[in-house]
């Protein structure tokens, strides 16, 4: 997958990965901003950093997960559950991200 790579930052209504490179602009950002437009601000330079961190997460389930012994496993039924849940999660949003179902 091909994207700007990060660290990516807010200048202003901007967010930047370089000097040069604008990845996108928040209208509402700098301005008459609410609560919502900054954390939407930081969530988009936040990015890179979080698929990566999704896709680190999913290469651990992917090689973890299989060779868990579940019979001897002091978890509790709500971490199980977690534990099944999690790796679908994390896949479908790093599907979202590359724009595939």
């Amino acid at each position: 997958m091909k994207y700007t790579k990060g660290p990516w930052r807010i200048e202003g209504r901007l967010i930047k990965a370089s000097k040069t490179k604008t990845v996108c602009e928040v209208p509402q950002y700098g301005f008459r901003q609410s609560k919502a437009d900054e954390a939407n601000a930081q969530l988009i330079a936040a990015a890179p950093e979080l698929f990566e961190a999704l896709e680190a997460a999913y290469k651990l389930f992917d090689e973890a997960l299989p060779k868990f012994n579940w019979g001897a496993s002091a978890l509790d039924g709500n971490a199980i559950q977690l534990l099944n849940q999690v790796p679908r999660k994390v896949e479908a949003a790093i599907a979202k991200a590359k724009g595939t179902p």
